[in-house]
C-alpha cells in the first residue's frame, strides 16, 4: 500500500516517476514484567530501541511518542528502560530509570541484544525500521542531534 502522502512528498521534492516505497513495518511487542529492565549502553543503540517501541505502538509514561522524545542525555550509560503495561491505565508505557537507583536483588537486568532475542526483533526488522524512520522522521530527538 502505498502512502498517498509520500506520493505527495516526491513530486514536491523528487522524482515523481518512481514510486516511494517506504511503509510502515509492523512490529509487536510483548511488555517483559515489572522488575524487568532494559539497559541502553549507547545514543544510537537508544535510537534504535525508540523507533522498534513506536512501531510497536508503545509511549512513555507521559504519552509521548519514544522518538520524540531524548531521555539518553539523562543517565547516559546508566540509562534503563522498565517495558511493561501501566497499572492505572493498562497501556503500553516506556519508564526511565537510573541503574544505579536499581535493587539489583528485585531487578532483572537485560542488555538490547538479549531484549532483540526475547522479542524476535532480527537484523532485518531493525533494518526496515531505520529505514523508514530515516525516511519519514530523520530529524526525530531520539536520534541525539
Amino acid at each position: 500500500m502505498l502512502n498517498k502522502n509520500l506520493q505527495r512528498l516526491a513530486k514536491k521534492y523528487g522524482d515523481a516517476r518512481k514510486p516511494i516505497l517506504v511503509e510502515r513495518p509492523q512490529i509487536e511487542l510483548l511488555p517483559m514484567g515489572s522488575h524487568v529492565f532494559l539497559n541502553i549502553k549507547s545514543q544510537k543503540e537508544y535510537d534504535n530501541l525508540m523507533q522498534i517501541y513506536e512501531l510497536g505502538d508503545w509511549t512513555w509514561i507521559s504519552g509521548k511518542y519514544p522518538t520524540n522524545t531524548n531521555h539518553y542525555f539523562v543517565h547516559k550509560r546508566n540509562t534503563c528502560i522498565n517495558i511493561g503495561p501501566d497499572k492505572d491505565y493498562g497501556k503500553r508505557r516506556i519508564r526511565l530509570h537510573n541503574l544505579k537507583d536499581l535493587d539489583m536483588d528485585l531487578s532483572h537486568i537485560i542488555k538490547t541484544p538479549e531484549f532483540f532475542g526475547l522479542q524476535g526483533i532480527n537484523i532485518h526488522k531493525l533494518n526496515q525500521a531505520n529505514i523508514y524512520f530515516e525516511y519519514c522522521k530523520p530529524n526525530r530527538k531520539s536520534k541525539g542531534n
